[in-house]
C-alpha cells in the first residue's frame, strides 16, 4: 500500500489492483485503514451498475471489530453516489477525519465491479 499522500488502492482486484473487484453480495467492507489527525485527502471510485452505494465509516476504538457496523458512524459530509444505478464515476475531496480508523462500506443490490483509490488517507 502507498503511503505518505501517495495513491493507496483500498478496493480493486487482488491480482492487479488497478482494476475493479466484483462485488456479488448485499454489503462489502474494505480494509481499515489509519488516519493521521486532521487528515484531507481525496477519493476517486467508478463502478459497474448495481445501484451501488459508498459510504466512509469512522471509529476511535483501539481495535474496532470489522463483521459489522458496531464500532463503526457513518461520515455523512461524503455525498452520495450520482446515479448509482448505471455504470458511474466519482471523486470527491475528503478533510478533517479526526478519527483514528476509516474503512469504506460498499452496498449493492446486483454484481457490481468496483474500484476506490484514495490519496493522503493513509496514515504516515
Amino acid at each position: 500500500m502507498a503511503r505518505n499522500g501517495k495513491k493507496s488502492v483500498v478496493w480493486g482486484d487482488d491480482v492487479n489492483p488497478e482494476l475493479p473487484k466484483e462485488i456479488d453480495t448485499t454489503t462489502a467492507y474494505s480494509d481499515a485503514f489509519r488516519l493521521t489527525e486532521g487528515n484531507h485527502g481525496s477519493v476517486h471510485m467508478t463502478w459497474s451498475a448495481g445501484n451501488l452505494t459508498a459510504q466512509l465509516w469512522l471509529s476511535n476504538k483501539d481495535n474496532p471489530g470489522t463483521a459489522d457496523d458496531t464500532d463503526w458512524c457513518q461520515d455523512t459530509s461524503i455525498e452520495d453516489l450520482p446515479d448509482a444505478s448505471s455504470d458511474g464515476k466519482y471523486f470527491a475531496s475528503i478533510g478533517n477525519l479526526d478519527a483514528e480508523w476509516g474503512r469504506w462500506k460498499l452496498t449493492t443490490s446486483a454484481t457490481a465491479n468496483v474500484w476506490v483509490a484514495q490519496r493522503h488517507l493513509k496514515e504516515g
